[in-house]
């Protein structure tokens, strides 16, 4: 269907079957171009353990959308999944809005799941993604937060240029 509601109430009901078909329509909806759709699909999957379900999530983790990664994160630690190497904890961090953990734990590595949080992410989660990048000791913090300055939004101009000042 073309009308976006209609595949997110697609998904959404489909997320609510217990079988082993709707669970693998889920998985394939994670990569869906529609951050609505890839949603329903976490929100669909949050009951599901199967180690194949838990995999996908944790790759969900570095979603685009903010929401989608903020929601995957959630799920998985509602079923006590571990991050198994320093990769998927750095993203996990990022996904649960732990930027200072992030940057203290993984200092320029996390410019990168930061720099997703800039593009995607809420005004507030932009502006705390901007000032956890002003910790990082790295050149690349400056390009990564040089086009912050043309956002429309000012909380978010404003919070790149305090870090660019002191950065510079």
């Amino acid at each position: 269907d073309p009308d976006q509601r209609v595949r997110t109430a697609a998904v959404t009901g489909i997320g609510l079957l217990s079988d082993d078909k709707a669970t693998n329509f889920l998985l394939q909806k994670l990569q869906d171009a529609d951050s609505a759709i890839r949603l329903a699909a976490v929100e669909g999957l949050k009951t599901r353990v199967e180690q194949q379900v838990l995999d996908a999530l944790a790759g969900a983790l570095r979603d685009p959308d903010s929401l989608v990664s903020g929601r995957a994160s959630q799920v998985l630690d509602r079923q006590h999944w571990r991050p198994r190497n320093a990769e998927e904890e750095l993203w996990h961090a990022i996904a649960r809005g732990g930027f200072v953990e992030a940057v203290t734990k993984f200092g320029a590595q996390a410019i990168e799941p930061l720099a997703t949080i800039l593009t995607t992410g809420s005004v507030t989660l932009q502006v705390k993604a901007i000032r956890a990048m002003g910790e990082i000791k790295d050149d690349r913090v400056i390009d990564t937060l040089l086009p912050c300055l043309q956002s429309p939004e000012r909380n978010v101009c404003v919070a790149a240029v305090e870090i660019l000042s002191e950065l510079t």
